[in-house]
């Protein structure tokens, strides 16, 4: 079957998520991070860098449910489905 691109470039944890979301990768030219919700509706992030192949993406003001994360990277856009619980 298909495999989803970000499984061996990405690692996108913890998910389920609490207030943050870590994005770690090699290729961490990172914009653009964004959450969209099941009705479609979008909510911008503040995303920030920890060291050369990490990125925070901050996640606090979120509602708990399961949200689509998605961001552009140089290769091209990631989606992925991240459940936020607390």
């Amino acid at each position: 079957g298909l495999k989803e691109k970000e499984s061996n470039e990405f690692l996108i944890y913890p998910n389920p998520a609490g207030n943050y979301i870590q994005l770690k990768g090699r290729d961490i030219s990172i914009s653009n991070v964004e959450m969209c919700d099941i009705t479609g509706r979008k909510f911008l992030l503040n995303s920030y860098r920890i060291d050369a192949s990490t990125i925070k993406v901050d996640v606090s003001a979120l509602t708990e449910g399961m949200f689509i994360l998605s961001f552009q990277t140089t290769d091209g856009p990631i989606r992925k489905k991240v459940l936020l619980k607390r």
